[in-house]
């Protein structure tokens, strides 16, 4: 979808943005490939047990059933969820905000209670009194933002409605979500393999059972790079996905019928926009996703030297390595909550990284923060919702095979991944319709107009005649001048 900038309108072709990075990641994947498959394998040496019997096929056969079952009962209960989402979408953010209220409350009152009814000794009391402080900040807290919040729920509620009605008419959405998955469970094998190769090479030249030399530099290097590459992998494939997302609900929202065409997966808005995600749009989702990625490969490294430093017992070197991985934690999050913006702009224009990056900062300074925090409540559902599906998965795979502990922890584990899986188009959703909103207001009025509505109430509409991220006007934009 990209709006054209021609004088008469006319729809000018797409062409690869930002195609540098897009050659530098496929030369990684080339390299990664390459220690992988044309090293040779570092062999694992296992201890044979003579008196072990060989594992069979129903020595697993549990676990598999668990499995399936607690993926099939997830992805039941996830559609059960947006259905959910559409009928009930006020009660659900009103409980997404009252409820962390009302248990940290409830346990702060359980702390007095047991400070006061109970005979405790001083260590004991002065544990109940530091739990309760704790509980009693979580309380301010919490009823801060939920004040702070409250006057957005008619507004976050009806963008939950509408966001679920869309994903649950484009199910292709959860498809291209859960293939995203797959290919970066594939891909972080696939870095794996090449790291232990590179590592295998090495250790073949330098012997490291009876070298006693520092660490190679070139070897550090190479893992380094060997880390850098995996995490930049992963998060294009998951930036592919969620601007593949982005670009089917862009279209719906400026040609509604989109959601009648096609049938179940293969409807064609999806399936372009997942070929634009592909193609024009690559080397952006690279740009952004290059930026995180060497944000978590420093983060990895500080974890690294925290571990050292507390093997070694340098408490200096624990603090300050402590300190500097909250601070690279925080940098990760807020790039990565950058970059979901940005490339929302990417899947609606087919803009640069840049572009985009300067469209997400236009879009704070018109209108503050009252989107991104819009999302934020909407988010805080699909919180509870991707709980909920762990928690049906887990009963699904109980009542298949019973009472087994391993066998429900994993299927709780895999629950919980398939659920945020299935749920996280509706995040990109959500997402998609307030930048719509901003950058063409007047197209939601006739759309939804209860939507827009209560957006108006909220102070989230764009400034009139401000330009696009292109430099269209927006009288022009919701004119017909987007190319679906």
């Amino acid at each position: 979808m990209v709006i054209s900038s021609t004088a008469d309108g006319v729809r000018a072709p797409t062409t690869m943005q930002d195609l540098p990075f897009a050659l530098l990641f496929g030369l990684a994947v080339a390299g990664v490939s390459t220690c992988a498959f044309a090293l040779p394998t570092y062999e694992l040496k296992v201890k044979e047990d003579a008196e072990a019997s060989p594992a069979s096929f129903g020595d697993f056969l549990p676990l598999i059933t668990a499995l399936g079952v607690a993926s099939f009962g997830t992805v039941l209960f996830c559609f059960a969820w947006l259905l959910l989402q559409r009928a009930c979408a006020a009660n659900l953010v009103i409980g997404a905000l009252v409820l962390p209220v009302v248990l940290s409350a409830v346990a702060t009152g359980g702390c007095a209670y047991v400070l006061v009814f109970n005979q405790l000794d001083e260590a004991g009391a002065n544990s109940v009194m530091m739990l309760g402080a704790i509980c009693l900040v979580f309380t301010l807290v919490n009823a801060c933002w939920l004040q702070a919040l409250w006057h957005k729920i008619p507004a976050t509620a009806l963008a939950l409605t509408t966001s679920s009605h869309v994903i649950y008419h484009l199910p292709g959405t959860m498809a291209v979500a859960v293939t995203g998955v797959v290919l970066q469970i594939l891909w972080g094998c696939l870095a794996a393999l090449a790291a232990a190769n590179v590592y295998y090479a090495y250790d073949r030249t330098y012997d490291f059972e009876t070298y006693e030399g520092p660490t190679p530099p070139a070897m550090t290097t190479s893992l380094v790079g060997m880390l850098l590459c995996a995490y930049w992998g992963w998060q294009v494939v998951s930036n592919l996905a969620y601007v593949a997302t982005c670009g089917g609900v862009a279209t719906w929202y400026f040609d509604p019928s989109s959601l009648s065409r096609g049938v179940g997966c293969c409807k064609p808005s999806v399936l372009e926009a997942l070929g634009r995600a592909c193609c024009s749009s690559f080397g952006s989702i690279c740009a952004g996703s290059l930026l995180v990625a060497i944000v978590q490969t420093i983060g990895a490294i500080v974890r690294y030297i925290e571990l050292k430093a507390r093997e070694d017992g340098n408490l200096v070197f624990v603090l300050a390595s402590c300190c500097l991985r909250c601070f690279v934690s925080c940098i990760e999050s807020l790039l990565e909550l950058f970059n979901e913006w940005a490339f929302v702009y990417v899947a609606i224009y087919g803009t640069s990284f840049a572009t985009a990056g300067r469209a997400v900062f236009r879009l704070v300074d018109s209108h503050g923060l009252t989107t991104i925090l819009t999302s934020l409540v909407a988010d805080s559902v699909l919180g509870y919702g991707i709980f909920f599906a762990s928690l049906a998965g887990t009963g699904c795979a109980f009542v298949a095979v019973g009472g087994a502990g391993g066998e429900l922890v994993a299927a709780f584990l895999l629950s919980w991944l398939v659920g945020a899986t299935c749920l996280s188009p509706v995040r990109a959703a959500i997402r998609t319709t307030l930048v719509c909103y901003a950058e063409a207001p007047s197209v939601l009025r006739s759309l939804e107009p209860k939507l827009h509505d209560a957006f108006a109430e909220i102070k989230a509409k764009s400034v009139p005649g401000a330009p696009t991220v292109q430099g269209v006007p927006v009288g022009r934009a919701e004119a017909g001048m987007i190319g679906v």
